[in-house]
Formats: structure tokens, sequence, C-alpha cells
């Protein structure tokens, strides 16, 4: 009746190490991921909660400048050390914006902590110009506010220049302005 005990298959043993592994596998995608986190230059909008917290003042503006019925149209020059910016900015009634203070931000959505900033202070201006540094292709976003007789208009453009120096404008707040 002392029979031995029959052999434990390696099958028996092998299952307790393959959920070892798969926990030590999955610590390792944890750290690979927490590492690239903290390293990468990622696309996040900067300072978010306290655009987040003043979203009333944006609501505010936007209101305003759908009021104010001025329209900003950028175009875009490709030159030597970039792109020349033109804006053309008309009042409610069509008529030219001539004295007025322009304030630009710009910057790739590949990489929103590179920004440029320049300012445009006209006095009795005929054209609204300005030269950007717009070093690489892809999706850019630039940012207007405008000062004039008093009132403050505010518009945010997306820009699309391709590597061969072509230059595509979308439409603020149009359905499909935007890829």
């Amino acid at each position: 009746m002392n029979e031995p005990a029959p052999a434990k298959s390696v099958k028996n043993y092998l299952w307790p190490w393959a959920i070892f592994a798969l926990l030590g596998a999955n610590m390792v995608i944890v750290a690979i991921t927490v590492y690239a986190s903290q390293v990468s230059r990622s696309p996040v909008e900067s300072d978010y909660y306290r655009k987040a917290l003043h979203w009333d003042d944006s609501a505010r503006q936007q209101s305003l400048n759908t009021s104010l019925g001025w329209k900003l149209v950028p175009s875009l020059k490709k030159s030597d050390s970039g792109a020349d910016l033109s804006l053309s900015l008309l009042d409610g009634k069509g008529e030219p914006i001539r004295t007025c203070k322009v304030s630009i931000e710009a910057f790739p959505f590949a990489d929103p902590n590179h920004k440029l900033q320049t300012t445009i202070d006209a006095a009795d201006a005929e054209s609204l110009t300005a030269a950007l540094a717009i070093d690489r292709p892809g999706l850019w976003r630039l940012s207007f506010v405008v000062d004039a007789g008093g009132a403050r208009f505010t518009q945010q453009q997306d820009i699309e220049l391709s590597e061969f120096g072509n230059i595509e404008v979308f439409l603020p707040n149009t359905p499909g302005g935007r890829p």
C-alpha cells in the first residue's frame, strides 16, 4: 500500500512562473512609460490649469470678439529667415484698422515649448507685417491679441507649413477649418 506518488509533470511547475513573468513584464512596461513621460517633449498645453480656471474670461472674450465683428486674416510668405507674416485687419464695417497693437505668439504643435513671440505696433500703417522665425515644417498655432481703439480682439489660427515651403491657412471657427 505504500505506492510512490506519481511524478508531477513540468506543466505543474511552469504555470506559477508564467504568472511571475507576466507581472514582471507589466512592471517593466510601466517603468518605461513613466520614464518616457518624464523625458519627452510631449505636446501638452502649457499652464492648462490656470486657463481652465479662467474659462469664463475666455468665453466673455469670444463673445466680445463676435460682437466687434472684426476680421483678422493672416498670410504667410516663405523667406530666408522663416516666414513673413502679413495681416489684414478689418472692423465690423469692412474698413481697415490702421492704428493698433498686435501681439503674436506662434508655436508648432509638435513642440509647444518652442514659442515665437513678436509685436506689431502700428500707428496709421498701410499694412501690418512681421517676421517670424518659423524654422520647421508642420502644423503651427498662431495666437493674436489686437488692441485698438480701447477694444481687445483675440484670435487663434492654425497653419500648415510643408517641407517645401507651401503654407496652408485654416480658417478659425468654421466646420472643417482645421485638419
